[in-house]
């Protein structure tokens, strides 16, 4: 997060692999990555962290770590890829329920770079998200009930209505993010994230994705206080341009502070 003191960040262990693996200094992210190893217990290293060693390694292949360190993080990209694979296998049912009933969908998220080719690796989508709108909001949570869908954690009421709600069916697991918060500094942009999307052809079938303006009004909105200690911003924003600083300084929407000072103060310096 990105507001007051809090950050995208939970430790400082996170943070040092989130700078050296979008670091714009390629000399400076390699410093940070060697300094992570020799500072950093690899069996500290929680799930969150997995993705962002997995992007590490594959931005640095021939940095010099122990065997023991470079086997388990090849074991973790597979197990990301399998597992997000999987998961994305058992949505689809969902989805095309949502595409039945009439309801609009975009993937959302991590899992929306998982299935577009060519961008930052290491992405996931063992929680796939998914956005609708939020007049469908009811109507899908009511329909995902009745395919089997449990809940498993809403988050509390936000001046824009609940974040999102997570929802598991055996090993798979769903979250459905409400559209409102993720479009906080920008709400006249919503009709668009419908209305523009576009669509990707994936092994597990077709998904609709937002398009490249779309993806930056949420990266802002992922900035609010209401999305502790995420760090997807950061990925969508690195996804969609190689200069952050850039895209944002050109954009018309309103950006928060906070946003650029923490691109310039982490990844630039």
């Amino acid at each position: 997060m990105i507001l007051g003191r809090l950050t995208p960040w939970d430790s400082p262990r996170q943070r040092q692999l989130l700078r050296a693996g979008l670091h714009r200094d390629p000399a400076k992210a390699r410093r940070l990555a060697e300094s992570w190893f020799t500072t950093f217990d690899l069996d500290d290293v929680r799930y969150p962290e997995h993705r962002l060693l997995v992007h590490l390694r594959t931005r640095f292949p021939d940095l010099d770590i122990p065997a023991t360190a470079d086997s388990r993080i090849a074991g973790l990209k597979r197990q990301l890829w399998v597992r997000g694979s999987l998961n994305l296998k058992t949505v689809r049912p969902a989805l095309d329920m949502l595409d039945d009933f009439g309801i609009g969908w975009v993937l959302t998220g991590a899992a929306q770079w998982f299935v577009r080719p060519g961008l930052l690796p290491a992405q996931s989508a063992d929680l796939v998200e998914i956005t609708v709108p939020e007049n469908a909001r009811s109507t899908a949570l009511h329909l995902l009930a009745q395919a089997g869908w449990q809940r498993e954690y809403t988050t509390p009421e936000a001046p824009a209505g609940p974040v999102f709600t997570r929802l598991s069916k055996g090993t798979g697991a769903l979250k459905l993010s409400a559209v409102g918060p993720l479009f906080a500094y920008a709400p006249d942009h919503i009709p668009a994230l419908w209305q523009q999307r576009v669509t990707q052809d994936h092994d597990t079938g077709r998904f609709y994705l937002p398009d490249a303006q779309s993806t930056l009004c949420m990266a802002l909105g992922r900035g609010h206080p209401q999305y502790a200690r995420d760090d997807q911003w950061l990925f969508d924003l690195f996804n969609l341009h190689k200069d952050p600083l850039a895209l944002l300084a050109k954009t018309p929407l309103p950006v928060p502070r906070k946003i650029p000072r923490t691109l310039r103060g982490e990844f630039y310096r």
